[in-house]
């Protein structure tokens, strides 16, 4: 039985789970970062103003591991993250199928429309289908991943 406590316990650290492992390519470039200035002796520096911290910032090598690390937050991690949703679909949730009006009502079908709605918040799929286009066939296999029926290409569809 799945209560209050249980959506704590349960759905929170699935959302941690998704979170965490959805940034390691982030974190992943960012160590990359530090360990290249380690190495290239471009890490330590005298800061003694706001001028000589904001020429820290922008050193040039600096620079190519923010574009790194923005393109891989935008581009890596949203599908690592969708990734990680699907497994979680699977392996936790299950399949969604129709249910009369008890079984709406039991803690653990309340629980699994819960987390999905929580792992997909705003119909955007994590980012996926900004970044790919919510027309590309891409997004079409993601939600039968996810456990939709989707209608597959133009089968039926007449040119006239």
């Amino acid at each position: 039985m799945i209560t209050i406590y249980g959506y704590h316990f349960t759905g929170i650290p699935l959302m941690i789970i998704v979170e965490a492992f959805g940034r390691i390519p982030w974190f992943l470039m960012l160590k990359l970062m530090v360990d290249s200035a380690k190495t290239e002796g471009w890490y330590e520096a005298k800061v003694y103003s706001i001028y000589l911290a904001f020429l820290w910032w922008i050193t040039p090598q600096r620079l190519f591991y923010y574009f790194l690390i923005r393109i891989a937050k935008r581009c890596i991690v949203p599908i690592i993250k969708i990734i990680i949703v699907i497994i979680i679909k699977h392996m936790i949730v299950g399949k969604f199928k129709s249910l009369d009006g008890v079984e709406k009502q039991s803690d653990w079908n309340k629980f699994r429309y819960w987390i999905m709605f929580k792992l997909l918040p705003g119909g955007k799929l994590l980012g996926v289908s900004k970044l790919v286009g919510s027309h590309y066939e891409i997004i079409s296999i993601i939600f039968r991943l996810l456990g939709a029926k989707v209608f597959r290409g133009d089968a039926g569809c007449d040119d006239n």
